[in-house]
């Protein structure tokens, strides 16, 4: 494994941290307790939700969050092509059908007007993602939803702090479906969350990550074991109390290399739409007009990583093989795919490795 002066990713865990775990382990039996009821009021009260409900990971989230709006056999469920492929996959766990769909050129983001396109007598739901931590139009995407009575639930994996419209992101949607995993502006290692504000989605949401459970081995209905653990939680509470000044450092960098490198020719730096009030900057990718992939092997000649963004679900082999797709099928999906590169935006970034970032993407792209 190439060992680069200048990761994508370190680790943000600290003592502080590793002293939470220590602590709930000294306590003896580990489960769903305390921790985890605690997770849930902080998370509740940071993005100003009715209802969060923690649970293992992210796809669990999206799954459980399908099973809440009734997804059932033979339904047809709207999804982006450009998201990472268990925001499909959850669909095809409930035997439905994925409804891939393309992205907008600038923001790379679904629309309302591309969602509404796809509607059939058959939509059950509506799966929006904040891809790369922007929040979509949620007012745009919700008259559309309203209007045909169909619900819409936010992939807002990678959008933890960021806000719309003024707001912290985690109560526009029916469900928002967020994600702890190590990379994430807020880790556990693995573990997801959902908020809700709708109490009647939050009870059988609560029931549905533990077996079905309403009670002690009473179980009503066929069930999951997506619980989080007290162990994650502990350290989701530590991380959830940094995860301001950690949002502060990505603006603060973000900003740099836009201001620094909108004026390169050859490159594109993100577009932000006024809605959006702050990003939330899982990734910073530019639009790469000549070869992406040359860019990003020159950059780790010279130690800096950088990445291309996941490979649209239309592109997978299985779905392919499901449903007859072709690559050129979603041409902006296509275009996000081969042309954006993401560059090093986590926190703890120096001066010295932003300025280097900037001064070889400058260099390399004046001779794509």
């Amino acid at each position: 494994m190439t060992k680069f002066k200048i990761p994508m990713y370190k680790s943000t865990f600290t003592k502080h941290e590793a002293k939470a775990v220590y602590d709930t382990v000294s306590k003896g039996i580990i489960g769903t307790k305390e921790n985890v009821k605690k997770f849930e009021k902080k998370f509740s009260s940071y993005i100003k939700a009715k209802n969060c409900i923690a649970v293992n990971n992210g796809t669990s989230a999206l799954h459980a969050a399908l099973l809440a709006v009734g997804v059932k056999d033979g339904d047809e469920v709207i999804v982006p092509s450009y998201t990472f492929i268990s925001t499909a996959n959850v669909v095809l766990y409930e035997r439905a059908k994925p409804v891939l769909v393309d992205c907008d050129a600038r923001t790379f983001n679904v629309t309302a007007e591309i969602i509404e396109k796809a509607i059939t007598n058959k939509t059950k739901a509506i799966v929006a993602v904040d891809m790369a931590g922007m929040p979509v139009d949620y007012d745009a995407l919700n008259e559309v939803a309203k209007k045909h009575n169909i619900p819409l639930i936010a992939d807002s994996a990678e959008s933890v702090g960021a806000k719309y419209k003024g707001k912290i992101v985690g109560t526009q949607a029916d469900i928002h479906c967020f994600s702890f995993f190590l990379t994430k502006n807020v880790s556990v290692g693995e573990g997801g969350m959902i908020s809700t504000q709708n109490s009647e989605y939050a009870e059988k949401l609560d029931i549905l990550r533990t077996h079905g459970q309403t009670k002690r081995y009473e179980h009503k209905i066929v069930g999951y074991n997506y619980r989080m653990t007290d162990l994650n939680a502990a350290v989701g509470i530590v991380q959830l109390g940094k995860v301001e000044k950690m949002l502060k450092e990505k603006v603060k960098v973000a900003n740099k290399y836009s201001k620094e490198l909108s004026k390169v020719n050859g490159i594109d730096v993100p577009y932000i739409p006024e809605y959006v009030t702050r990003h939330g900057w899982y990734l910073y990718g530019i639009n790469v007009k000549g070869s992406r992939d040359d860019m990003q092997k020159a950059l780790a000649a010279k130690g800096i990583e950088s990445e291309e963004g996941f490979k649209p679900v239309h592109m997978q082999d299985i779905y392919k093989r499901l449903y007859g797709f072709k690559d050129s099928d979603l041409p902006n999906t296509m275009k996000a795919f081969t042309k954006v590169l993401n560059l090093p935006i986590r926190q703890g970034l120096k001066e010295s490795e932003i300025d280097s970032v900037v001064k070889n993407v400058k260099q390399i792209a004046a001779k794509l």
